[in-house]
């Protein structure tokens, strides 16, 4: 959905930037990614507190891995705003790589009750 040829992806319904803007054709590319997100996310929530362990065990690589997701982040907000095109994928990749130790902190074994 996301490599519609420009003719057919509609009307722009938010300018974002010089040469950036969100049609109908982008929202419904958009619609999965969102819900395949809030899934992933649900699921971390849901074990916040394996995630909490993890921060509390190893808290240079908590603050590492949410630096990088800021980074990221920034750097996909800011790609919209910059001619610079490729930065939205060196952001997306510094996000999707923040993932990667809180799902396995999240996937971790259960706690053990205290005794």
């Amino acid at each position: 959905m996301l490599a519609v040829p420009q003719r057919f992806e509609g009307p722009v319904l938010v300018h974002v930037g010089v040469g950036h803007a969100l049609s109908a054709v982008d929202l419904l590319g958009v619609l999965p990614l969102v819900a395949g997100s809030l899934w992933l996310h649900a699921g971390v929530w849901n074990r916040r507190a394996r995630v909490r362990d993890w921060i509390e065990t190893a808290p240079s690589r908590a603050i590492a891995a949410f630096g990088v997701a800021g980074f990221g982040l920034g750097l996909l907000i800011a790609s919209a705003m910059s001619f610079f095109f490729w930065w939205w994928a060196v952001g997306a990749a510094l996000f999707v790589a923040m993932h990667v130790p809180v799902l396995i902190a999240a996937a971790g074994r259960e706690r053990q009750p205290d005794r």
